[in-house]
């Protein structure tokens, strides 16, 4: 079983920008796409950030019923489920922001009803928040 891949692609200030993917193998369970304590906090702080701010996210899900987003707390806090093909902008709503108390506050990732053949690819731009 193989994890998702996550790459970095922007992390610097307080924007984070990650691009996660995998082509199927079985299906994945609260995999943690942000470990929310290994980063910086805002404007490099030495203390990781209080919250996660979700600004955008484009998807590419096939083969797959969804893709589910949620930062892990002791009720976790759904981003979205995703499936086909899309881009959404929270950014006018001022971000989709974790809201929840308890747990982790990590981004976590779910999927379901993977298929062989299968494959996702998400880039979700955030910004961290004290």
């Amino acid at each position: 079983m193989a994890d998702p891949t996550v790459q970095e692609v922007v992390k610097g200030g307080n924007i984070y920008v990650v691009n996660v993917r995998k082509v199927f193998d079985t299906d994945d369970a609260d995999f943690i796409v942000v470990d929310k304590s290994t980063l910086a906090g805002p404007l490099g702080s030495s203390v990781a950030p209080g919250k996660i701010n979700i600004l955008e996210i484009w998807w590419t899900v096939s083969g797959y019923n969804y893709v589910q987003l949620e930062f892990d707390r002791d009720t976790d806090n759904l981003v979205g489920s995703f499936s086909g093909q899309g881009y959404i902008d929270y950014q006018p709503y001022g971000g989709k922001i974790d809201q929840g108390s308890g747990g982790t506050g990590d981004l976590v990732l779910t999927t379901s009803g993977g298929q062989s053949g299968g494959s996702y690819n998400l880039l979700i731009k955030m910004r961290l928040k004290k």
